[in-house]
């Protein structure tokens, strides 16, 4: 069963798109202003939440006349632009991780199929303290 949080950020929360949790952040007057960092981790690999959401980046740009495509710039936009301000102010970081997982060969038909639905991208960054750790030593300004 899919968490509330990747029900969110998949925009699965609610059936229109302005009024899923997100959109609602976006259009707060705040959206992401009350945070000094912000470090957002995903992985291609990753298929529970769309990379592009997990990015908090515009869909299909390809497609920019499509409805659904500038719903989703301008709540990118609008997300980040109380952080931005602040951060341009106070010397806030917005920093975007991108991680590939490099996994061996082996494994049984079920970890074959983990690693195809995207499932085991998915609880390698959420369960694995290494990956954690990693991010600490890595960019420690953020977590002061």
């Amino acid at each position: 069963r899919r968490s509330r949080s990747l029900r969110q950020l998949g925009f699965g929360d609610k059936p229109r798109l302005r009024d899923c949790f997100l959109a609602k952040l976006a259009r707060a007057p705040t959206g992401l202003g009350l945070f000094t960092n912000v470090l957002l981790v995903c992985s291609p690999q990753d298929r529970y939440v769309p990379y592009c959401s997990a990015r908090v980046e515009p869909l299909a740009p390809w497609r920019p006349k499509h409805r659904r495509w500038r719903e989703h710039a301008q709540m990118a936009l609008s997300l980040f632009a109380p952080l931005m301000r602040r951060g341009a102010r106070d010397g806030g970081v917005l920093a975007r991780v991108d991680v590939i997982f490099d996994w061996p060969r082996e494994g049984g038909f079920k970890t074959a199929i983990n690693r195809a639905i995207g499932r085991a991208a998915h609880i390698e960054m959420v369960d694995n303290e290494a990956y954690v750790q990693l991010l600490l030593e890595h960019f420690p300004a953020l977590f002061e």
